[in-house]
Protein backbone atom coordinates (compact mmCIF):
# COMPACT_ATOMS: atom_id res chain seq x y z
CA UNK A 1 0.00 0.00 0.00
CA UNK A 2 1.17 3.17 -0.87
CA UNK A 3 0.36 7.39 -1.68
CA UNK A 4 0.44 9.64 -4.71
CA UNK A 5 0.20 12.34 -2.50
CA UNK A 6 0.10 14.86 -4.96
CA UNK A 7 -2.48 13.48 -6.78
CA UNK A 8 -5.14 12.07 -3.60
CA UNK A 9 -5.18 8.47 -4.27
CA UNK A 10 -3.49 5.33 -2.27
CA UNK A 11 -2.75 2.51 -3.81
CA UNK A 12 -1.89 -1.45 -3.71
CA UNK A 13 0.61 -3.42 -5.54
CA UNK A 14 0.94 -7.44 -6.21
CA UNK A 15 3.28 -9.07 -8.07
CA UNK A 16 -0.18 -10.76 -9.93
CA UNK A 17 -1.74 -7.34 -11.03
CA UNK A 18 0.78 -4.92 -10.16
CA UNK A 19 -0.56 -1.19 -9.10
CA UNK A 20 -3.85 -0.92 -8.27
CA UNK A 21 -6.13 2.24 -7.33
CA UNK A 22 -7.19 1.45 -3.70
CA UNK A 23 -8.49 4.95 -2.50
CA UNK A 24 -9.93 7.86 -3.97
CA UNK A 25 -9.41 10.35 -3.16
CA UNK A 26 -7.31 8.93 -0.02
CA UNK A 27 -7.85 11.79 1.94
CA UNK A 28 -10.57 14.73 1.53
CA UNK A 29 -11.95 15.39 -2.06
CA UNK A 30 -10.38 18.47 -3.38
CA UNK A 31 -13.32 20.71 -3.79
CA UNK A 32 -13.79 20.32 0.28
CA UNK A 33 -10.16 20.98 1.44
CA UNK A 34 -10.32 24.98 1.23
CA UNK A 35 -6.53 25.91 2.53
CA UNK A 36 -4.95 22.59 1.60
CA UNK A 37 -1.98 22.70 -0.62
CA UNK A 38 -1.99 18.72 -0.22
CA UNK A 39 -5.54 16.87 0.93
CA UNK A 40 -4.81 12.98 0.27
CA UNK A 41 -3.52 10.65 2.45
CA UNK A 42 0.31 10.78 2.72
CA UNK A 43 1.91 7.89 5.48
CA UNK A 44 0.48 4.30 5.47
CA UNK A 45 0.82 1.61 7.88
CA UNK A 46 -0.38 -1.84 8.50
CA UNK A 47 -1.69 -1.75 12.40
CA UNK A 48 -0.75 -5.22 14.43
CA UNK A 49 -4.04 -5.53 14.49
CA UNK A 50 -4.21 -5.97 10.68
CA UNK A 51 -5.91 -2.86 9.97
CA UNK A 52 -4.33 0.25 8.33
CA UNK A 53 -3.25 3.37 10.08
CA UNK A 54 -3.48 6.66 7.44
CA UNK A 55 -2.03 9.71 7.78
CA UNK A 56 -4.79 11.72 6.55
CA UNK A 57 -3.37 15.46 5.57
CA UNK A 58 -7.51 16.84 4.66
CA UNK A 59 -8.42 15.67 7.98
CA UNK A 60 -5.39 17.00 10.10
CA UNK A 61 -5.72 13.40 11.83
CA UNK A 62 -4.35 9.67 12.30
CA UNK A 63 -6.95 7.44 11.32
CA UNK A 64 -7.71 3.09 11.23
CA UNK A 65 -9.20 1.63 8.28
CA UNK A 66 -10.83 -1.98 8.31
CA UNK A 67 -9.95 -3.50 5.82
CA UNK A 68 -13.31 -5.96 5.39
CA UNK A 69 -15.65 -3.06 5.68
CA UNK A 70 -13.54 -0.24 4.44
CA UNK A 71 -14.66 1.86 7.59
CA UNK A 72 -12.39 4.75 8.87
CA UNK A 73 -12.61 5.92 11.82
CA UNK A 74 -10.39 9.00 13.25
CA UNK A 75 -7.86 7.75 16.22
CA UNK A 76 -5.85 11.38 16.94
CA UNK A 77 -7.02 14.61 15.11
CA UNK A 78 -6.02 17.08 18.16
CA UNK A 79 -3.21 17.66 20.90
CA UNK A 80 -4.40 20.20 23.58
CA UNK A 81 -7.28 21.02 22.03
CA UNK A 82 -5.65 22.61 18.68
CA UNK A 83 -6.21 20.47 15.34
CA UNK A 84 -2.79 18.86 13.73
CA UNK A 85 -1.21 20.51 11.17
CA UNK A 86 -0.90 17.22 8.60
CA UNK A 87 -0.05 13.81 9.98
CA UNK A 88 2.40 12.27 7.81
CA UNK A 89 3.98 9.36 8.78
CA UNK A 90 3.23 6.71 11.30
CA UNK A 91 4.94 3.68 12.98
CA UNK A 92 3.41 1.14 15.70
CA UNK A 93 5.26 0.03 18.79
CA UNK A 94 4.98 -3.25 20.10
CA UNK A 95 2.79 -2.16 22.68
CA UNK A 96 0.42 -0.90 20.33
CA UNK A 97 1.74 2.90 20.64
CA UNK A 98 1.13 4.93 17.84
CA UNK A 99 4.33 7.09 16.55
CA UNK A 100 3.48 10.03 14.19
CA UNK A 101 4.91 13.38 12.59
CA UNK A 102 3.19 16.36 12.21
CA UNK A 103 4.75 18.60 9.55
CA UNK A 104 2.72 21.60 7.45
CA UNK A 105 3.49 19.92 4.06
CA UNK A 106 -0.63 19.51 3.67
CA UNK A 107 -1.36 23.22 4.47
CA UNK A 108 -1.32 25.89 1.85
CA UNK A 109 1.75 28.30 2.73
CA UNK A 110 1.92 25.46 5.15
CA UNK A 111 4.29 27.22 8.36
CA UNK A 112 2.29 30.59 7.31
CA UNK A 113 -1.44 28.76 6.66
CA UNK A 114 -4.19 30.57 8.51
CA UNK A 115 -5.33 27.25 9.18
CA UNK A 116 -1.79 26.45 11.64
CA UNK A 117 -3.07 25.71 14.80
CA UNK A 118 0.21 23.79 16.44
CA UNK A 119 2.71 25.96 17.82
CA UNK A 120 5.42 23.38 16.53
CA UNK A 121 5.92 21.19 14.20
CA UNK A 122 6.21 17.27 16.20
CA UNK A 123 6.11 14.40 16.65
CA UNK A 124 3.64 12.90 19.00
CA UNK A 125 2.69 9.32 20.49
CA UNK A 126 -0.43 8.22 20.65
CA UNK A 127 -0.46 5.29 23.43
CA UNK A 128 -3.10 2.50 23.46
CA UNK A 129 -5.14 3.87 26.08
CA UNK A 130 -5.61 6.93 23.89
CA UNK A 131 -3.33 9.81 25.53
CA UNK A 132 -1.43 11.98 23.22
CA UNK A 133 1.82 13.16 23.60
CA UNK A 134 4.03 15.52 21.77
CA UNK A 135 7.42 14.12 22.15
CA UNK A 136 9.88 16.34 19.65
CA UNK A 137 8.63 19.85 19.28
CA UNK A 138 12.11 21.29 18.11
CA UNK A 139 12.31 20.31 14.34
CA UNK A 140 11.29 22.53 11.34
CA UNK A 141 10.21 19.46 8.75
CA UNK A 142 9.69 16.41 11.45
CA UNK A 143 8.84 13.69 8.43
CA UNK A 144 9.91 10.11 7.80
CA UNK A 145 9.54 7.90 11.35
CA UNK A 146 10.61 4.30 12.18
CA UNK A 147 11.35 2.07 14.70
CA UNK A 148 14.65 0.09 14.91
CA UNK A 149 13.90 -3.98 14.86
CA UNK A 150 13.99 -4.12 19.06
CA UNK A 151 12.21 -0.64 19.13
CA UNK A 152 15.08 0.92 21.50
CA UNK A 153 15.50 3.57 18.76
CA UNK A 154 12.96 5.67 17.26
CA UNK A 155 14.49 7.32 13.78
CA UNK A 156 12.84 10.57 12.90
CA UNK A 157 14.02 12.38 9.37
CA UNK A 158 13.71 16.59 8.66
CA UNK A 159 13.10 17.02 4.81
CA UNK A 160 14.20 21.21 5.68
CA UNK A 161 16.80 21.20 3.07
CA UNK A 162 18.35 23.69 4.86
CA UNK A 163 19.15 21.11 7.97
CA UNK A 164 18.34 17.66 6.29
CA UNK A 165 18.98 15.44 9.48
CA UNK A 166 17.85 12.14 10.81
CA UNK A 167 17.51 12.17 14.75
CA UNK A 168 17.87 9.17 17.28
CA UNK A 169 15.89 8.55 20.26
CA UNK A 170 15.95 5.93 22.99
CA UNK A 171 12.23 5.02 23.50
CA UNK A 172 13.20 3.45 27.11
CA UNK A 173 10.73 3.83 30.06
CA UNK A 174 8.28 6.00 28.08
CA UNK A 175 10.53 9.08 27.70
CA UNK A 176 12.87 10.05 24.59
CA UNK A 177 16.22 10.74 25.10
CA UNK A 178 18.12 11.86 22.33
CA UNK A 179 21.07 9.92 21.23
CA UNK A 180 22.16 11.29 17.91
CA UNK A 181 21.96 13.36 15.08
CA UNK A 182 23.08 12.51 11.57
CA UNK A 183 23.60 15.08 9.09
CA UNK A 184 22.86 13.50 5.30
CA UNK A 185 24.13 15.04 2.42
CA UNK A 186 21.31 15.68 0.25
CA UNK A 187 21.38 17.75 -3.33
CA UNK A 188 18.32 19.41 -4.02
CA UNK A 189 17.47 20.32 -7.72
Amino acid sequence: YFTDVPENIAWKWSEASGATEFLAPSGVAREQATGFREPGANGLAISHDGSLLICNHGRRAVERMDFETGHREIIAATFNGKKFNSPNDVVEGPDGSLFFTDPPYGLEGMNDSPLKEQDANGVYRLSPDGEITRLIDTMTFPNGIVLSPDSQTLYVSQSDPDQPVILLYMTAHDTLMRIRTTSIGLAWS
